[in-house]
């Protein structure tokens, strides 16, 4: 919830607030100050346990199986999102949005589904299902 006081600003983690937006408010002359409550929801939010899949934020570390697998960022990315909300669809301009800042997918650009084939192959064929048409979601079982 925003609570404007004073020229400053406090942001809940409810919020998502973009970057661009703390930015334009920082040249308006806002102070951007993270509460305590979201900074303690951030923090149990930095590692996501689904299975035999741990997927820690803070270290950029994906633990399957008990071994420790090391993403590039992008791929990390993707599956943190959807490990965020498992089970949920992706749609693959929502991904594109949120990954590589792109409004969608241009026809042809086969970026996502090399980049879910690696996450894939990593971790044996196992979480990330297709939805023919739709997108990609992350399944628990």
């Amino acid at each position: 919830m925003f609570q404007p006081n004073n020229k400053y600003l406090i942001i809940n983690d409810g919020d998502n607030i973009t970057e661009k937006l703390k930015s334009a408010l920082h040249k308006e002359g806002y102070r951007i100050f993270v509460s305590d409550e979201e900074q303690s929801n951030n923090s149990s939010k930095q590692s996501i346990t689904i299975n035999d899949l741990i997927i820690d934020r803070e270290t950029y570390l994906v633990h399957f199986k008990g071994r420790k697998i090391i993403f590039p960022k992008k791929e990390f990315e993707l599956l943190y999102l959807l490990a965020s909300n498992p089970e949920k669809v992706f749609n693959r301009d929502v991904i594109a949005q949120k990954i590589w800042n792109k409004s969608k997918i241009e026809k042809g650009d086969r970026t996502l589904d090399v980049h879910i084939r690696m996450i894939r192959k990593k971790l044996n064929e196992e979480y990330i299902t297709t939805i023919k048409g739709v997108g990609y979601k992350l399944i628990k079982s």
